[in-house]
């Protein structure tokens, strides 16, 4: 006998706007001497001191080349943040493996007190040969940074060896005193953009690890992974702490790319802590769809928290005269974007009047200056700002684009690309009473309803006369395992799928449309 499912809806809400907020933001150039320029590295902050090594040297990579040992960064720079003074030093070459695990490209980092942890990364290493580096290090900054003064190889780290940890392109933080580690990709032989020509394959989880530290023994324990075959099928993404509107801490993923089957970016947002993930419904980030630098501000009394994202890549961006135009194939773009969530947990998307002086941002970070007090880690605490204009810090390194093209990879033009070798120094000016902003709603319902026939379901588009050129629909188990895919070129505004080819079982279905993306809710298959 068949059972009645219900109704189900799917409700995509996007909103965003571009407008002069309560904050302007003013960024000028300053070059420092012995600073050269690096993205995609890995860094750690003692007091005063930006301690950075591992990245590269070069600019966007090639189609059929790239991350060579040539155009690796194999020194450690020492930078005043106060000071804005760069000392080079050559990055100890104490064991092969910790060397290579310090000069490779898009590793996962974070820092616990003056220890340093990273993981991973992708590059060409000591023995020319192209693979993820399948370690995890911790370094201890205060002792690494004695050791380059004193010209030394002595310093206090560990290491482990295990492929587990053989990952480029994914994040990781500490929360509640567990390390996670989210998304990333391992990535095998030398880099080629043909898919048929690469061995590649996404972590699709996110891992929780507990560190510990026993008779001078370095342990490391995963306690559980979590695992989604799409929301963690993704890399180059922004990974950020995220206090909720009932003051929680959680981690945030922004963004990042790509979907499964899909050359795009992500659009949606999630949250992660140790019980799991959660959507943020009814949202979509379109401004900022790639890793660049960033800061948070938490505003207690009002309970919102609003990031900043600086530059980086966009498959939407504003043109020259302001409007808001799309490019597919995700381009650097100049702009500054911010996402805002508010007391009631409706998150909101602008795109800034200001930008940045060039094509910047992308695989770089954000210094924040020292003297402005946190509400917790990197997010600034906006109830104790009283100063009207605000040093926030510095943009550092990442790639800089100097064409005039927004992408230059789809034009050849990859080989122009440069390290960005300037400081990009940033100013808030507090603004009063001049917020003017454009919103765009775009509201679709999706229905589906169970057909007469045994797990057939009509899928009805609303408004029913909208023009959808383009869909694809993703079905996933309960364990976040991918079961199919599928794409309707062109696609009216009812269909009916057919779901008898599944298990009997509950299942989530994804759907992408008109190049907007969110989840529905749960499906029964009888």
């Amino acid at each position: 006998m068949n059972k009645i499912v219900s109704l189900i809806f799917l409700v995509i809400y996007s909103h965003y706007s571009y407008s002069q907020t309560e904050y302007k933001i003013h960024c000028d150039t300053q070059r420092m001497e012995n600073w050269l320029g690096v993205h995609s590295y890995i860094y750690g902050i003692l007091n005063d001191t930006l301690i950075i090594f591992g990245g590269r040297i070069d600019g966007l990579h090639e189609k059929e080349s790239g991350f060579e040992r040539k155009k690796t960064n194999d020194s450690t720079y020492l930078i005043s943040i106060k000071n804005r003074t760069c000392k080079a030093y050559k990055t100890p070459f104490y064991t092969i493996q910790l060397h290579d695990a310090m000069t490779m490209a898009n590793s996962l980092f974070t820092q616990k007190g003056d220890d340093l942890y990273f993981m991973g990364g992708y590059g060409e290493n000591s023995s020319a040969s192209y693979n993820t580096m399948p370690s995890l290090s911790r370094l201890n900054l205060r002792s690494y940074k004695n050791a380059l003064e004193l010209n030394s190889n002595k310093f206090d780290y560990d290491q482990i060896i295990d492929s587990t940890f053989a990952i480029a392109g994914g994040q990781m933080l500490f929360l509640d005193g567990k390390l996670f580690v989210v998304g990333g990709h391992k990535f095998t032989g030398k880099y080629n953009d043909s898919s048929s020509k690469i061995i590649q394959s996404y972590t699709n989880k996110a891992s929780i690890y507990t560190i510990a530290f026993f008779n001078d023994s370095f342990i490391v324990k995963k306690d559980k992974e979590i695992y989604d075959e799409f929301n963690f099928h993704r890399r180059d993404f922004n990974l950020t702490y995220n206090i909720d509107q009932n003051g929680e801490t959680k981690l945030m993923l922004f963004s990042g790319v790509f979907l499964e089957n899909e050359n795009r970016p992500f659009f949606n947002l999630a949250e992660l802590n140790y019980n799991g993930y959660k959507d943020v419904e009814n949202f979509e980030q379109r401004f900022a769809n790639y890793h660049c630098g960033k800061v948070g501000f938490y505003n207690k009394k009002n309970k919102s928290l609003t990031y900043y994202f600086l530059g980086g890549m966009s498959e939407y961006y504003k043109d020259s005269i302001v409007n808001i135009s799309r490019d597919p194939f995700i381009p650097f773009v100049k702009h500054i974007s911010k996402v805002h969530r508010d007391s009631s947990g409706v998150y909101t998307e602008t795109i800034l009047q200001d930008t940045l002086p060039a094509f910047l941002g992308t695989n770089g970070e954000f210094i924040i200056n020292p003297k402005i007090k946190r509400h917790f880690q990197d997010i600034i605490d906006e109830n104790e700002l009283r100063d009207d204009t605000l040093e926030l810090g510095f943009l550092l390194g990442g790639i800089l684009n100097p064409t005039e093209t927004r992408n230059p990879y789809s034009s050849n033009l990859a080989k122009m690309t440069v390290s960005n070798p300037y400081l990009i120094n940033t100013r808030f000016i507090r603004q009063k009473n001049t917020n003017i902003s454009k919103t765009i709603k775009n509201n679709l319902i999706i229905e589906l309803i169970p057909g007469s026939q045994r797990n057939h379901f009509e899928v009805k588009l609303l408004p029913l006369y909208q023009e959808y050129n383009y869909l694809f629909y993703y079905i996933y188990d309960t364990q976040g395992r991918l079961i199919s895919s599928h794409k309707i070129s062109d696609p009216q505004s009812h269909f009916f799928i057919n779901l008898n080819h599944l298990q009997a079982g509950i299942y989530n279905v994804v759907f992408t449309i008109n190049k907007l993306y969110k989840i529905n809710k749960q499906i029964h298959v009888y």
